[in-house]
């Protein structure tokens, strides 16, 4: 770092060398925080813990569809799709990342992330650059990236339709666009990892859209799909991909789903109900109350016996908890599955 000494005409760098005012040396400007509005496009983030999974059935599967956090799969057939993550993969400039795997891909299926509004309106009436890296098992096939909405326009031209990247004329969701086909538009993938950039000039997003728009890849005819490295960002470049400290991504990711671990923590019994109770301070608010997943209870201390934990009460910044214990000998007591249990995380979700 340069000091400045007697005056502004002499700086001297920390090896002693005299620089000129004249001819600075040119310090390269930061890129700006937070320029990706996509959320674990590394996929680093996993609180839900249930790959690998098969998708089976027609594209309503609310519950097995986010298999990993702010990430969601579609289908429109009955044909099984198989979907894993492979760890630690070396993908070029990307370094060591996770990569999400597809079988079967072709069939009808899409793979997204619904962005929400507060995220996405600063790309109001701007051009935005889309970037992935992604290879496949046949350089024959093909896939399609795209934006769509689903709720919230039905008195609009643009509700429930799809806007394929890239997209150079007005943009979506403006009401004038109707450039939908996704003709001319197929991105044929490489057998190597290769990254693939698209642009798009988005629209007029002042109004209300419905809370979110989807960014999707899919409806195309791979095989086998493997993505990574999910940027979409403002402007025409794609800059190198955003790897925000793991604990960051964690807390973005917190806002829509926040796994807890309620064992070998404290209930208090509550006489007015005859329940023991627990209280879950959410590390990151939600961006609604949330719901919760339930689990068993093998062990309670003291008094032993086993019940099921359920959500009874929430807001936004916590949860009460009904332990399923009903002892009422002992005003406290604890959850005692095991230290190495991990049956008692309960999964509270606040997804779009």
């Amino acid at each position: 770092m340069a000091k400045i000494l007697r005056n502004i005409d002499q700086i001297i760098d920390t090896q002693g060398n005299e620089l000129s005012v004249a001819n600075p040396v040119e310090i390269p400007p930061q890129l700006e925080s937070f320029r990706n509005k996509i959320i674990n496009g590394i996929f680093s983030i996993d609180q839900r813990k249930i790959l690998p999974i098969t998708h089976t059935g027609s594209s309503s599967i609310p519950t097995t569809s986010r298999a990993i956090d702010r990430w969601m799969t579609r289908k429109s057939t009955g044909n099984d799709n198989p979907q894993s993550i492979l760890y630690d993969q070396d993908v070029l400039d990307l370094g060591l990342v996770n990569v999400m795997k597809f079988e079967s891909f072709g069939d009808s299926a899409w793979f997204g992330q619904k962005i929400e509004d507060v995220n996405l309106k600063s790309l109001s009436n701007k051009k935005v650059t889309l970037s992935f890296y992604a290879k496949t098992d046949d350089s024959t096939k093909f896939i399609t990236a795209f934006f769509h909405s689903d709720v919230g326009q039905r008195n609009r031209p643009e509700h429930g339709q799809r806007y394929f990247l890239p997209n150079s004329t007005e943009g979506f969701v403006n009401g004038e666009d109707t450039d939908t086909d996704p003709s001319g538009k197929l991105i044929y993938l490489s057998t190597e990892w290769k990254r693939y950039v698209l642009t798009m000039q988005m629209g007029d997003l002042s109004y209300d859209f419905g809370s979110h728009i989807v960014l999707g890849f899919g409806q195309g005819n791979v095989n086998e799909l493997y993505l990574t490295g999910i940027q979409l960002e403002e402007g025409e470049v794609a800059t190198p991909f955003e790897q925000r400290p793991y604990g960051l991504e964690l807390s973005l990711c917190q806002r829509y789903c926040e796994a807890i671990d309620i064992n070998q923590m404290a209930s208090v019994y509550s006489s007015w109900l005859g329940k023991h109770y627990l209280t879950c301070e959410f590390k990151t608010t939600k961006r609604v109350a949330p719901s919760a997943t339930s689990v068993a209870i093998t062990n309670y201390q003291p008094g032993g016996g086993t019940g099921t934990a359920v959500m009874e009460g929430n807001s936004l910044s916590s949860a009460r908890i009904y332990t399923g214990s009903t002892n009422s000998t002992f005003n406290l007591q604890y959850i005692n599955n095991g230290h190495t249990n991990e049956d008692a995380i309960m999964i509270f979700d606040a997804e779009l």
